[in-house]
This record gives C-alpha cells, sequence and structure tokens, in this order.
C-alpha cells in the first residue's frame, strides 16, 4: 500500500512539473523544468476628442454660416471600428426635408434652413453622419447653414451631435 501511495505522489508531483505555471514561477539551477511563462496585460481604453463650436450665426446678408466639427488626431477606438458624429435636431420638418428655427419670441414662427456639407454640397438630414474616422485618424467637416427668410425676428434651433463607436460596414 505504501508503494502505491509513494507512486500515486510521485506521479502527481511530476504533474505538476509539467502544467504550466499560473503563479510566480521560481526556476532554480537544480529545476527539472528550465522554463517559465507569464502573462502581459494592458488595457487600452476608448479616447477621443472632438471639437464641435459653441454656436454659429447666419450672416443676415449672405443668410449662410459655417462651422467646422473635427476629431482630433490621436482617437483610440476597438480595431474595425469607426468614430461616427450624427447630427439631429426636435426642429426637422420631415416633409419639407428641412431644419426649422423658431423664433424667440413667436414660437408659431419658424424659418427653413438647410445644412450641407461644404465639400460635398450634399444636403444633410437629422439623424444623419456628419463625420467618420477610424483610430488615429484626424478628420473635419465644414457644415454649411442657409436660411430662407421669409420674416424678421430672432431666430434659434439647438443641434446635437452624438458621437457613438460603431463596428465598419
Amino acid at each position: 500500500m505504501k508503494k502505491l501511495i509513494s507512486f500515486v505522489l510521485a506521479f502527481a508531483l511530476l504533474l505538476t512539473l509539467i502544467l504550466p505555471a499560473t503563479a510566480d514561477t521560481t526556476i532554480k539551477q537544480d529545476s527539472i523544468v528550465q522554463t517559465g511563462s507569464m502573462t502581459l496585460n494592458y488595457t487600452v481604453a476608448v479616447t477621443y476628442t472632438v471639437i464641435i463650436p459653441e454656436s454659429v450665426t447666419i450672416d443676415p446678408v449672405t443668410k449662410t454660416g459655417s462651422g467646422t466639427i473635427t476629431i482630433e488626431a490621436g482617437a483610440l477606438i476597438p480595431y474595425e471600428n469607426h468614430l461616427q458624429i450624427n447630427i439631429s435636431s426636435e426642429n426637422y420638418d420631415t416633409d419639407a426635408k428641412k431644419f426649422m428655427m423658431q423664433e424667440k419670441s413667436n414660437s408659431s414662427d419658424y424659418l427653413y434652413y438647410t445644412i450641407k456639407d461644404e465639400k460635398t454640397s450634399n444636403e444633410i438630414s437629422t439623424g444623419a453622419c456628419v463625420l467618420a474616422a477610424d483610430s488615429n485618424e484626424a478628420a473635419s467637416v465644414t457644415l454649411v447653414y442657409q436660411a430662407e427668410p421669409t420674416y424678421s425676428g430672432t431666430y434659434t434651433d439647438t443641434l446635437t451631435f452624438t458621437v457613438v463607436v460603431q463596428p465598419e460596414i
């Protein structure tokens, strides 16, 4: 019986030398196995900076204004993803497909306006992606705002820019 127990213990000891180390590994000159391993971990957080102008004023003579949305270089996002900026407004006329500014003193008076990408002249609607960039990529878009006034007054609208990390399609 002692021989059987000795054999089982010796076999168990041998198995511990073969299995990879899960804690600190100590290797000495008389160790049977002369290798060790460790796991190296490095967690990189999603990091980006997006710059959105606080406000844009539409010139009364040209009836246009512009503002630049920027994704700064050095953005770190997951592999096969991109950083996307979407635009929206509560004051969007889906039938006319135009944004609307509300007159400050008369809530029933609206001024239609459009938003276009300055480079492409493509018109932008609410919910649309206005800018996207990959990891470590800088990007910017200049949006041109063009109003169609009918009445005098001070008109405002609040645009919301939503930044999301999306899988590439």
